[in-house]
């Protein structure tokens, strides 16, 4: 079987989520399908956020992306379109399409892949529009990450029952009539675009080096735990994303009242600066503010926590509750393969749902946090629990586990002769 994995509109890179979620399960699923080619096609923009950043030392990045695929061929299109029309309206969507078409059918002419898994609304209506025009021969694995219609429609204020909104909506519905098959990264996401007429549609959660991450804790010499119970925020933090500083604050307030003894370590890449400005202005003392700047480092921090926190921000508007309601974050997996229970905003959807789903942490009610006292909170502190997330994350997040799922969706789309 030959796949084709084709990203559009991204700037390819070795590190953050095109690193771990493209190119890392990539490679997981080349291991778990050794009879199998793979290619990697990446659509960008002729002015992108790598040529802004890094200028000409962009080149680097991409002989590291090269080496990094160990072999995997890979390609790059060019888009005559700036990087920021990604977010298309009516008049921008087909410019983040100028000029691929025909460049694109003559590299799938010449891979004959059985298989192109798209990454993005973009790539999918890419793949289905060459293969429609040029009579090409193979599947499409839509693979949305989101749901990008009100993910735009939110950035760019687009009115529900506007054109630039309906012209996204039907983008979507085209899109999810024509793939052979939909994968979503939660179970609500995957229920949504069902309701939307996706007719072969699935779950595969975010991917995380949960396997390096038991191995790690399980060789880190871990000092015993003191007798505070430490929680830990791992992520971006701000009152300007939707991982909002206040959010966690009146999550640890209320905390700091049912439980004896606690303290919080925030992990975060983040603005430590602001991020104690605004725990000093609301009263707050003591937190730990750090970073990890490895797998390694991170482990060893999440190894002295007891309880990771998923606290979100709390939704108003329709489409922040839709989109609130699929979330999967990674740190779901990080705290999970590190042994740790989660408290998590129930709004946040996709990781509330595992949550309850497998009775590894609490879904609460960020206005109320009436599913936290003592007795629940304590309950979350043994081993047992311990031990189940760490389970449940090399089940269902694991690189290995997923190649096996990506694995048996390839196989299922396959064009019969």
């Amino acid at each position: 079987m030959k796949i084709a994995y084709l990203t559009w509109g991204e700037t390819p890179r070795t590190s953050g989520v095109f690193g771990s979620q493209a190119i890392g399960q990539l490679l997981a699923n080349k291991e778990a399908m050794p009879d199998s080619e793979f290619f990697f096609i990446s659509a960008v923009p002729l002015i992108h956020s790598g040529l802004l950043r890094e200028k000409k030392n962009y080149s680097k990045e991409i002989e590291k992306i090269k080496e990094r695929l160990s072999g995997v061929p890979f390609f790059r299109l060019s888009i005559y379109a700036p990087q920021n029309f990604i977010f298309s309206s009516k008049k921008t969507f087909e410019l983040m399409h100028l000029g691929t078409k025909a460049k694109l059918a003559r590299l799938l002419k010449r891979i004959e892949p059985d298989v192109v898994h798209c990454r993005s609304y973009h790539a999918a209506y890419a793949a289905l529009k060459v293969k429609e025009a040029f009579g090409l021969n193979f599947s499409v694995v839509f693979d949305p990450r989101g749901i990008w219609s009100e993910e735009v429609a939110l950035r760019k204020g687009f009115v529900e029952g506007g054109e630039d909104y309906v012209f996204l909506k039907k983008v979507e519905s085209w899109i999810l009539r024509h793939a052979d098959a939909t994968v979503s990264v939660s179970s609500q996401m995957a229920a949504y675009f069902e309701s939307l007429g996706a007719t072969n549609s699935t779950s595969i959660y975010l991917s995380a080096p949960v396997e390096k991450i038991t191995k790690i804790r399980s060789a880190i010499n871990v000092m015993p735990k003191s007798g505070r119970t430490t929680i830990a925020y791992l992520g971006t933090l701000g009152n300007g994303t939707w991982h909002r500083t206040s959010e966690l604050i009146a999550l640890y307030k209320h905390l700091q009242k049912v439980a004896s003894d606690i303290e919080l370590m925030i992990i975060t890449m983040s603005n430590p600066v602001e991020i104690a400005a605004d725990l000093k202005a609301a009263g707050v003392e003591g937190v730990k503010i750090t970073s990890a700047a490895s797998l390694e480092e991170l482990v060893r921090n999440l190894a002295s926590c007891h309880l990771g926190v998923l606290s979100y921000f709390n939704p108003e508007t329709k489409n922040e509750k839709l989109l609130s309601s699929v979330v999967m974050a990674v740190k779901t997996a990080e705290y999970l393969a590190a042994g740790l229970p989660i408290l998590v905003n129930k709004l946040c959807g996709g990781a509330a749902g595992i949550v309850e789903a497998h009775a590894v942490g609490i879904a609460y009610d960020p206005d109320t946090f009436a599913e936290i006292d003592g007795a629940s909170f304590r309950a979350l502190l043994g081993e047992e629990v311990s031990e189940r997330a760490v389970s449940l994350a090399g089940d269902v997040f694991d690189y290995r586990a997923n190649a096996e799922r990506y694995s048996e969706l390839y196989r299922s789309v396959l064009i019969k002769d």
